[in-house]
């Protein structure tokens, strides 16, 4: 048995996660263990519980200082990470050191974020793959796709006990910084006139304080009216809501590209709000934070520079299928590769030979 560990820093990890320990298991020749990031205790208490829901050992902890030791000391077959980070940190010298990276959004990040320690990195796409190797890095690249979509395919996967019937329904599913919650609020009561209205915030405006406005905006528009449904912080797998809705509202979150899979209409906010000193210092935080390349092959959303226009456009997709959908097959497997509820068999293939 080869004994592999996912260290999940943040439960938002998780969906990404869950395919590919789903498929370790299903070979008989896997024990999986779970860690959690001891800081935020609503989190490690949602991870330890699917842990215990899905059958996997999770590694108990009281501090990130003892969880690193525990983690070193077990001498893992495999070490799962979300983002690279300190990865040397949290496991053995004999350990194959794996990144699975938790999104494909619009952060520099997705290709800034290295740490030596890594041996192999899985990635969706040839387009993401053929940028990374330009980085010069150390770890290995592997093209499988995204296995946060497999569920797409091969039914649930992460836990949520949520259910959608399939209606006139929209997913709003934004970030949380530079977000545009408190922008496009206002409109969702609008939305939900016509359609039910499903909102799946990121994580962390949930479980961080300076997002805390966010959530009881949003907490508060759900309470009062029926058709707005906030899909709060159990809710771990956004994928399994994209089958369902009829379009995804969305501003620069990992959402926009992995809605490609479906092929059905994005609208892209590209307004939010900002901190006052990255409003007094906008073009550093752009430069600094975000990819600018990828902004050039967001043709396959419908943009909207405001609220209004925002809402506006929710209800002038009909030509979808001439506008957008030729680009949105294009960028589909620009950005996402194989779509095929595969890509976490891949990656255990990949890491199976590896380990042989």
């Amino acid at each position: 048995m080869f004994k592999v560990l996912f260290n999940v820093e943040h439960v938002y990890y998780l969906p990404q996660f869950a395919p590919v320990a789903e498929r370790m298991t299903e070979t008989g020749i896997f024990e999986v263990y779970l860690s959690a990031g001891a800081r935020n205790k609503a989190e490690y208490r949602r991870i330890k519980e699917f842990a215990e829901l899905k059958g996997y050992r999770f590694i108990d902890c009281d501090s990130e200082k003892e969880r690193r030791k525990k983690l070193v000391k077990g001498n893992f077959d495999v070490v799962v990470f979300g983002k690279s980070a300190h990865a040397g940190k949290f496991c053995s010298r004999d350990s194959l050191a794996v990144l699975l990276y938790h999104g494909i959004g619009f952060k520099k990040c997705y290709y800034t974020d290295y740490d030596p320690r890594i041996d192999v990195r899985y990635v969706e796409s040839n387009y993401r793959a053929k940028i990374l190797k330009s980085y010069n890095y150390r770890y290995d690249v592997v093209v499988t796709g995204f296995p946060k979509l497999d569920p797409l395919f091969c039914g649930r996967s992460g836990g949520s006990q949520t259910e959608i019937k399939k209606a006139s329904s929209i997913l709003y599913a934004p970030t949380f910084y530079p977000s545009s919650i408190e922008l496009f609020a206002p409109y969702l009561l609008k939305l939900q006139e016509k359609y039910t209205v499903y909102v799946k915030p990121h994580q962390f405006t949930f479980t961080l304080k300076k997002y805390r406005r966010q959530k009881e905006l949003l907490t508060t528009l759900s309470r009062e009216r029926n058709n707005i449904k906030l899909l709060d912080f159990d809710a771990l797998n956004i994928v399994e809501y994209y089958r369902a809705v009829d379009v995804l509202i969305t501003d620069f979150s990992s959402t926009a590209f992995e809605f490609l899979a479906t092929e059905k209409p994005v609208v892209l906010c590209n307004f939010y709000k900002l901190r006052f000193k990255h409003r007094i210092f906008k073009r550093w935080f752009w430069n600094s934070r975000m990819d600018k390349e990828i902004f050039k092959f967001i043709d396959f959303a419908y943009i909207a520079n405001d609220p209004r226009k925002a809402f506006e456009l929710v209800y002038n997709v009909k030509n979808f299928e001439k506008e957008k959908l030729p680009l949105m097959k294009k960028r589909k497997e620009m950005f996402l590769g194989r779509v095929d509820g595969k890509a976490s068999g891949r990656v255990v293939e990949d890491i199976l030979r590896r380990l042989r």
